[in-house]
């Protein structure tokens, strides 16, 4: 899978801002290659000292090689403080799954309703959360996970943690996804962001390790995830990724996923 794309956004006077973003999309296989466009737009509001709502619509085109087919899709979702330690976030996303060339082809789309507690205590952050999506297909699937996060310098933005994770689809489908009838999920991560002294230019790394069970066997998970941001100037920037995982959670196909990503940015 391929990515690219065009993001920036508009500050509007008030708290909040909008966002507006086009990304191009390329998946490819032995036998095909499908693509898609996103042209999106959302708007950030602070409602209050402790409540904030992100609202979002995006226009979809699928372009398989058997036609071109255009599609809508969004998002609400709210965050509120319900104290300094410890904050409830909730909310509904209709998007696409754009990962691989079945998926494009069979236009699968997915409804998530989720919703997520988080509480600092002792330099440490843990979170809790649940999430139920309905596909395109008339499958639909359960998730609970929780997860461990400390901070181990935060002059240098360094983290580790751990999460757990258990899924379970209601149908086994062949529409171009991973969905066999649960998956149960462990691993630990290290996680670092920082900026070179002296420059423009910041960078972010993250490696995970676990092991996950699914349809009666237990595999070994690993990801790897490094980034760039260059800062030309106070309103232009550009930045790129690339992230390889090897996990049932995180590609569509069960097995591995690669992403290439660039983007250039715009303040104004």
């Amino acid at each position: 899978m391929k990515i690219q794309g065009l993001s920036g956004y508009y500050w509007t006077g008030r708290p909040g801002r909008v966002t507006f973003n086009l990304d191009f999309y390329e998946a490819s296989s032995q036998w095909a290659t499908a693509n898609a466009t996103t042209l999106g737009v959302k708007d950030s509001i602070d409602l209050s000292g402790a409540l904030s709502v992100n609202a979002g619509l995006s226009l979809v085109v699928f372009k398989p090689e058997n036609g071109e087919t255009v599609f809508a899709s969004g998002g609400l979702n709210g965050r509120y403080e319900v104290s300094s330690r410890t904050r409830l976030s909730a909310g509904y996303n209709y998007s696409p799954m754009l990962d691989t060339v079945a998926l494009i082809e069979n236009h699968v789309r997915t409804g998530e309703l989720h919703a997520a507690l988080s509480h600092d205590w002792r330099g440490a952050t843990f979170t809790a959360s649940t999430a139920f999506m309905g596909y395109s297909d008339d499958n639909s699937s359960y998730d609970v996970a929780a997860t461990a996060v400390y901070k181990l310098s935060e002059r240098h933005g360094i983290y580790a943690g751990a999460t757990s994770e258990y899924k379970v689809f209601s149908e086994h489908t062949a529409s171009g996804y991973f969905n066999p009838p649960n998956i149960f999920s462990n691993g630990v991560f290290l996680s670092v962001e920082d900026e070179i002294p002296g420059t423009r230019l910041s960078y972010s790394a993250n490696i995970e390790a676990g092991i996950q069970s699914f349809s009666g066997k237990t595999e070994s998970t690993s990801a790897i995830e490094a980034g760039v941001e260059w800062r030309l100037t106070r309103e232009v920037s550009l930045d790129a990724g690339y992230k390889y995982s090897r996990s049932a959670l995180e590609s569509s196909s069960g097995f591995r996923f690669e992403e290439v990503k660039a983007s250039f940015t715009y303040l104004y």
